[in-house]
């Protein structure tokens, strides 16, 4: 079941999540705190002072990709690593010699690091939409000029990129990818009431996080200004 708590800040939506998890745990049903990254810390210290130091014993906070971390620990996810900034530009740096010779735009791309993050940061952005390469290729019949000159550039770039983020028997790909295709299979969130506190928004993968939640846990509560 998904309830949604709607309301302005500082209007008791958290202290009524908490409430919630107080009342369900005491009961027997564990819950699973989920928060921003930012706010991970705070979350949990607030868990702590409103349920009391038995809190642990049927809730806990995690941001997204905390849950991330927990549910490749049971399904063996965590060996292949993520890559650091470093790592990313030199697989950018990669992905652009490869496919050179087919770009038009992009014919003479920069090597240097800001162009290359730039880059990784569009990358990184289309992969929290889980926008795939063939979406940006069948959007450039739409476009006109160098636009669709410079989508199409993008498209075999992104393709690269995300070939390499799998080359040599590794998976460097996103955690939250990750996430997203083991969750059910690590039996994580079954039996476990889910509650979503404090996002703004929600990205592609975050609301894909959200479906599977509604498969997999008793019930699933968000809060949304």
């Amino acid at each position: 079941m998904l309830e949604i708590l709607m309301g302005r800040a500082n209007t008791g939506k958290s202290g009524r999540v908490l409430e919630r998890i107080k009342e369900r745990g005491e009961a027997g049903t564990p819950s699973l705190l989920l928060v921003p990254e930012h706010a991970s810390h705070e979350a949990e210290m607030e868990l702590c002072r409103f349920c009391g130091p038995a809190a642990s014993r049927y809730a806990e906070v995690l941001s997204p990709r905390l849950l991330a971390g927990r549910v490749l620990e049971r399904t063996g996810g965590l060996a292949d690593g993520t890559l650091d900034a470093g790592g990313k530009l030199l697989l950018m740096q990669m992905a652009l010699q490869e496919v050179v010779q087919a770009l038009t735009v992009y014919a003479r791309p920069s090597r240097k690091a800001p162009f290359l993050q730039e880059l990784v940061g569009l990358c990184d952005e289309l992969i929290a939409c889980r926008v795939r390469p063939e979406d940006l290729g069948g959007a450039i019949d739409a476009l006109e000029g160098m636009s669709g000159e410079k989508v199409r550039d993008l498209s075999l770039i992104y393709s690269a990129y995300l070939a390499r983020l799998q080359s040599g028997g590794v998976d460097r790909r996103d955690r939250m990818d990750k996430l997203l295709e083991r969750l059910a299979e690590s039996g994580y969130a079954r039996g476990k009431d889910a509650y979503l506190d404090g996002f703004a928004y929600f990205n592609a993968q975050e609301r894909t996080l959200i479906e599977i939640l509604l498969r997999e846990a008793e019930n699933v509560t968000v809060t949304l200004l």
